[in-house]
Formats: C-alpha cells, sequence, structure tokens
C-alpha cells in the first residue's frame, strides 16, 4: 500500500489497523497517530521459533478483539524503510509481526506500507500531517513553581509527592491511580488536599528507603502490575516518591526496559529528556545493571 492511499483511508475512518513494527525508541520519535507498537522483547524472539502472540502484536485488548471479530477491513503493517514484504530482514519485527498476522488476522486484506514509514516524510504530505509528537512534546510544565508531573507515556507520569497532592490538576491530567514508592507518608497535607488517602484514585504505596542498602528491584513485579492494571483499565498512574529523582525514576525506568524492550541507557535516557532531574542513586543503578541482564 502506498502512502497516499494509506493516508486516504485514515482520513475516511475506512476501518484499517495500523501496526509499527519499529522499536519502541523510533515509534515515540514520530508514527502514524492511530498506529499500534508491536511489544516483543529481545528474550521473546530467541523463544519464539519464528511466531510471537498476537498480545505482542496489539498490545489494546479492544483493538485485538476487533481484529478477531473481523472488524477491520484492511491492516497495514510497517517499518523503517522497507519498501516491500519481500524486503524484510528476516528476523525483524516487521517479518515476525506480518507472520502472526497472516495467521491469525480476519480482516479482509493485509498490506505493507511500502518506502517504509522512515520516508514517508517525503512522499506523502497528507500522511505526514498524521504523525504524533514526541510524547514529551505535548504537554509543558507551567503549572505551579513545582510544574506538573511528566508523561512517560499515555498511561504512566512520573513526579514527586507535590503533584500527588494536587488532585484538581491530576483530575485535569487524566490520572486516575497513584503509586507512591517513597517511605514516608503517603501524601502531603494541604488545604486543597488534606485527606490521607484522595477520593477517586486507585492508589498503592510500596514502602522503599532511598539508600545505598535498600533493595527496590523486589519491588519491580508489584510496580509493573500496579501499572499494567491500570493500563488495561484504559486509566493513567503517576509514579511518585518524595522528590521524583531516585526512587520513582528507577521504577519507571525498570518498566521501560521490561515493557517497552529498552536497553538500561535507552531508558535512562528517554526519561531525562522528560524529567531531566531524575538521579536513581549508585544502589539503584547497579541493580538497574543488574535487572538488565536479565532480561
Amino acid at each position: 500500500m502506498s502512502a497516499g492511499t494509506l493516508a486516504a483511508c485514515l482520513e475516511g475512518s475506512l476501518g484499517v489497523l495500523v501496526i509499527d513494527a519499529r522499536p519502541f525508541i523510533a515509534f515515540n520519535s514520530s508514527h502514524v497517530t492511530s498506529a499500534h507498537n508491536v511489544h516483543c522483547p529481545p528474550i521473546l524472539k530467541r523463544r519464539s521459533g519464528g511466531t510471537i502472540p498476537l498480545e505482542n502484536v496489539i498490545r489494546c485488548p479492544k483493538a485485538r478483539g476487533s481484529l478477531l471479530d473481523g472488524r477491520y477491513t484492511s491492516v497495514v503493517v510497517y517499518d523503517e524503510s522497507s519498501a516491500s514484504v519481500r524486503d524484510i530482514p528476516r528476523d525483524s519485527n516487521a517479518s515476525l509481526v506480518v507472520k502472526c498476522l497472516t495467521e491469525h488476522a480476519r480482516a479482509s486484506s493485509l498490506y505493507f506500507l511500502q518506502v517504509g514509514v522512515g520516508n514517508v516524510a517525503s512522499s506523502c504530505v497528507s500522511l505526514k500531517r498524521r504523525y504524533s509528537l514526541p510524547l514529551g512534546m505535548k504537554y509543558d510544565c507551567s503549572f505551579g513553581t513545582q510544574g506538573d508531573p511528566v508523561m512517560v507515556l499515555p498511561w504512566l507520569y512520573l513526579g514527586n509527592a507535590f503533584h500527588a497532592a494536587q488532585v484538581v490538576r491530576l483530575r485535569e491530567l487524566g490520572i486516575t491511580a497513584l503509586l507512591n514508592v517513597a517511605a514516608s507518608t503517603p501524601f502531603l497535607r494541604s488545604p486543597a488536599h488534606s485527606s490521607a488517602a484522595p477520593p477517586a484514585f486507585h492508589y498503592k504505596h510500596l514502602s522503599i528507603d532511598d539508600t545505598s542498602t535498600s533493595n527496590i528491584s523486589m519491588w519491580f513485579p508489584e510496580a509493573f502490575a500496579f501499572i499494567e492494571e491500570t493500563r488495561r483499565n484504559q486509566g493513567v498512574v503517576l509514579v511518585h516518591c518524595h522528590a521524583g529523582i531516585s526512587r520513582s525514576a528507577t521504577i519507571c525506568i525498570a518498566y521501560l526496559m521490561r515493557h517497552q524492550c529498552l536497553t538500561l541507557d535507552q531508558a535512562h535516557d528517554f526519561l531525562h529528556t522528560r524529567r531531566s532531574r531524575i538521579a536513581p542513586n549508585l544502589n539503584f543503578m547497579w541493580q538497574l545493571l543488574e535487572y538488565e541482564a536479565q532480561l
């Protein structure tokens, strides 16, 4: 399918499902607005035997269900630069995605975007207009002296205890859940937020010390489960500690490594572009290095 044809289909809302088979960093840099990014960790590729589950190709349960029910007329897959299916590298994400969709998709047609999405800017202006901005550019930090918490992913924010206390602003940002990873009192007391637990927020508290001996990695599974539960329920979670610098940043970095298939360096740099103050303590950095080796 050409870029122009895809643009026309998307403008007409003609039941098209778009799959972005590139790594998360490339996807976040720019992508077709409605595209779903595949989740294909290296360990899954090594053990896949040449195939991956549909759940990893389409992580959104609603979109996956619509595909299985045959509600999409077309499915379009793209990578960075492949001109056609014949040009897709054999062991690439795109190759695994096409194979999976060929086996499971009930759409009337399965297409591959010609020229690759990396060349869309020069080939089709109308499709370029459907590109999203990098996620971190969509919100400013003009609220109060502390600014806003930063959006890491559409369902994940990073901030501090001050941000967690701003109930009105949290609601304005669409935040529905709070994950507090500080060892201290769950919330700051303020006239605008005087109760220990804010109403209408799903709340979880993991008591973690910011010290040279604290084992933060033991909390990764529980923290990730809470974030994923919020995402599956179409919610948005704010991860915070006291200052939003070490503990909460470590949780977010580890989450990006595990669920967005990033290396430690990639996850740290990605998060740093959104909140430049992050600085996991040395103990936490060693644990992140060990965690990276396990993935």
